[in-house]
């Protein structure tokens, strides 16, 4: 039911409340919206609403001799909206069969160290167990996935750790410095003492490690682990965390997808992180405080709920009486 309004395909029915207020945009239609945010907020992308278009890469994109790659290409360029140039070599296109069930997959396969691999499977991957594979080389555990694109060592002030590689490819497109774990029980202490070389040989000063994991209690876990262990390496760790969304969970690439890792989410996702690692509910509220500016609220912080509040009052002749002194 869309009319196409300009490079807007607009008045499309919204099939959360029915009122003619969806849109998306013509040219690249990966998310439609309703236009009554308050009211509605439905949003979702186009591969959710018709999942036959996004199941079936390698029958629609048929590799040659010439281009070997070609489905796993089209797989993270159109069903993940990510830039390959940026990654170009370090995946190829492979295959994988499920001998107990007689089916297979095309699959994007990603180079690990130590002759190891994580692969994504792209052919109906709903029909199998699982929906990726990982073969650890010789030594992997505790490596990580390293983004080639990132910029020189002496220019790197933070590295976001996720744990999906598309995910750190995906924080990547929006100048940010990623690294992925592959899983959020794989810490990658290889990884960081060989980064703690290269950066002792170039600079004092280590780079900030931000844990980036997947909003789930696995994901929270393994973030709060991997600080513990990165910290006493020497390294200052922060966090961040995808938003809770009561509809499904959202990971980097989606937020990618829809648009949502501008600067201000970005920072939003921060301060998600920092109550994550909050240390006490003191902390928990101050950090609450100075995002929001609120001067009283409720919050939970370990399973138990307390109050805060702020004398403005009290603390503005505090302030006054320090200054005079």
């Amino acid at each position: 039911g869309f009319k196409q309004v300009g490079e807007w395909l607009r008045e499309g029915q919204c099939p959360d409340c029915s009122k003619k207020e969806l849109f998306t945009h013509a040219r690249t239609p990966r998310v439609v919206k309703c236009g009554r945010i308050n009211k509605c907020g439905f949003e979702s992308h186009v591969k959710e609403l018709f999942e036959d278009l996004y199941k079936d890469w390698s029958k629609t994109y048929v590799r040659t001799a010439t281009n070997p790659n070609a489905a796993a290409d089209a797989y993270l360029k159109e069903g993940r909206g990510l830039n390959i140039d940026k990654v170009k070599g370090s995946y190829t296109q492979d295959t994988y069969f499920k001998n107990e069930l007689k089916i297979g997959s095309a699959t994007v396969r990603f180079t690990l160290p130590n002759d190891g691999w994580w692969e994504r499977l792209i052919d109906q991957a709903e029909r199998f167990p699982r929906k990726a594979n990982i073969k650890y080389g010789y030594n992997v555990k505790g490596q990580w996935w390293y983004h080639p694109a990132n910029p020189n060592l002496k220019e790197i002030k933070q590295i976001w750790i996720t744990e999906g590689i598309l995910d750190a490819m995906a924080l990547a497109e929006h100048g940010l410095a990623t690294a992925s774990s592959i899983s959020c029980t794989n810490f990658p202490s290889e990884a960081l003492f060989d980064l703690k070389s290269q950066y002792n040989a170039i600079r004092h000063t280590l780079p900030t490690l931000v844990w980036a994991y997947d909003n789930d209690t696995a994901g929270q876990t393994g973030i709060k682990k991997a600080i513990e262990q990165a910290t006493k390496m020497g390294f200052t760790c922060l966090a961040a965390q995808p938003p809770y969304d009561k509809h499904r969970k959202l990971d980097w690439n989606d937020l990618h997808e829809m648009g949502r890792l501008t600067p201000s989410d970005l920072a939003d996702y921060r301060y998600y992180g920092d109550l994550l690692i909050a240390k006490s509910p003191m902390e928990s509220a101050i950090i609450r405080y100075m995002h929001t500016k609120r001067a009283s609220f409720y919050f939970e912080y370990n399973y138990r709920t307390y109050w805060f509040e702020l004398d403005t009052a009290k603390l503005a002749k505090l302030i006054e009486v320090e200054s005079h002194e």
